[in-house]
């Protein structure tokens, strides 16, 4: 049992304000909003809950901030006991939590008296997740500036792990009027229309147009091996352009390491993954699309099953989902084609070329040279990196091997803008023959020759 924060919420000034987990429902964890920023280059994902839209209205609901710390369950929500009074809101597929007993509505706030049972219960579907806001916030410490649980690392939440049975929740200080948001709950089904915007990769470099067109005609399948790291599709193998991926790889999927969108669908050998809010910052894999921010919501939801079509959308159409951009009423015949790139310069002298493509709705995906592992382009990538940095706007910025993503708030940051942030601080890169790097030298013992390496060469070669 973790102890209650001394800073918690005290009732009258004579004891702290927490709730008491009866029954922990499955993998329950303390989730807030936007989760944590800056580290994805250091492979720290940004966590937070999936479904954000549920979560704000349930933190709408009971007067908290969008973000406040609350809680997310899968399949089944937990039962809490409350030491004083206190206002809750259940939201996303909670539609059988009872308070005693009573039928707790979603979306309708409603004050638990001391010693009141909240059981969230069982969550048949449609949807998949649960989220449960309490007034004043969940108030465990952040950790690298969220309190959002990443379970793969461990760390943030209630002790870097889903709640147990008789653990005891802080609660924060109440700081809102409560209202009623249950007629602007999302509506939840078995069949998902995901909007997405098409490339960063996509034909003919990568896949044929067949192959990209494929991708937004299939009916696919949510796979049972899917997790807040991933969303696997269950659908025909895409048609790929190439025969191989060059020295990336065996496999026509494999590119030099890339950093990846949340949203990003990278296709994975012959199966497309979309990935989670804890999914890996960057891999060796083609992305032909990205959801868009306004539906990442669905993916939360969607159940092993599930039906899921991906529509191409423009990045217009996306902007005026997202509430970035103002509603024109004018219908626009969405490609499945990516959108041209908006940053596209030709090799000059030690420069090689460097082409800036949309990766979905708020990334910007720079990739420099012809598809070949280089040294030298390497260094310029993290030159470029080092040049454009972080000016207001910009919240990630992710170096692969021949390319640089850069995440923008783009409400403060429109991607052409930085788009053309790029191409000076491009033109602008020192000759590679001037320029001096730290170094250091470390010793490590290498068997080149050894049975375990053959070993491990043999299951890779008979395995990819």
């Amino acid at each position: 049992m973790q102890r209650v924060r001394p800073d918690a919420h005290l009732a009258d000034g004579l004891r702290p304000v927490t709730v008491e987990v009866l029954v922990p429902g499955t993998q329950t964890t303390v989730q807030d909003l936007p989760g944590r920023q800056g580290l994805w280059a250091v492979g720290v994902p940004p966590s937070g809950a999936w479904d954000d839209r549920s979560f704000t209205l349930a933190n709408r609901a009971v007067g908290n901030p969008p973000g406040a710390a609350g809680l997310e369950a899968v399949l089944r929500g937990p039962v809490l006991r409350f030491t004083v009074p206190t206002t809750v809101c259940v939201t996303g597929a909670a539609t059988s939590s009872t308070v005693d007993g009573t039928p707790l509505a979603p979306g309708v706030p409603r004050l638990i008296e001391p010693g009141q049972r909240l059981d969230v219960g069982p969550i048949k579907g449609p949807g998949l997740r649960a989220y449960v806001a309490v007034a004043g916030g969940i108030a465990v410490p952040p950790t690298l500036g969220s309190r959002s649980t990443f379970l793969l690392g461990g760390f943030g939440g209630f002790g870097g792990r889903p709640l147990r049975k008789g653990d005891v929740l802080p609660v924060g200080v109440p700081t809102g009027t409560p209202v009623d948001v249950s007629a602007d709950l999302p509506d939840l089904a078995g069949d998902w229309t995901i909007r997405v915007i098409p490339g960063p990769h996509g034909a003919p470099d990568y896949l044929t147009d067949a192959g990209a067109r494929a991708l937004f005609e299939t009916q696919w399948r949510l796979d049972h091996r899917s997790d807040r790291t991933g969303v696997r599709l269950v659908g025909p193998g895409p048609e790929f352009a190439r025969g191989d991926g060059g020295d990336a790889g065996l496999h026509p999927s494999n590119i030099h390491d890339s950093a990846y969108p949340v949203g990003g669908i990278m296709v994975s050998g012959g199966t497309p993954v979309i990935v989670g809010p804890d999914g890996p910052s960057l891999g060796g894999f083609v992305v032909p699309a990205v959801v868009i921010r306004a539906d990442r919501w669905k993916l939360a939801q969607c159940r092993p099953g599930d039906r899921i079509r991906l529509v191409p959308v423009t990045p217009e159409e996306a902007d005026e989902a997202n509430g970035t951009r103002p509603p024109t009423g004018t219908p626009r015949a969405a490609r499945w084609a990516r959108p041209d790139a908006l940053l596209a310069l030709p090799a000059e002298g030690e420069r090689p070329a460097l082409v800036a493509r949309r990766a979905g709705d708020h990334h910007l995906l720079v990739e420099v040279g012809p598809a070949e592992l280089d040294l030298a382009v390497r260094l310029q990538v993290h030159l470029l990196a080092q040049a454009v940095g972080t000016p207001d706007g910009v919240v990630e910025s992710v170096e692969g091997v021949r390319s640089l993503l850069l995440a923008v708030d783009e409400t403060r940051l429109p991607l052409p803008h930085l788009a053309k942030t790029v191409a000076q601080a491009w033109q602008g890169l020192p000759a590679l023959s001037t320029v001096e790097l730290p170094a250091r030298e470390v010793a490590l013992p290498i068997a080149f020759d050894d049975p375990a390496a053959h070993e491990a060469m043999t299951r890779y070669q008979n395995s990819v």
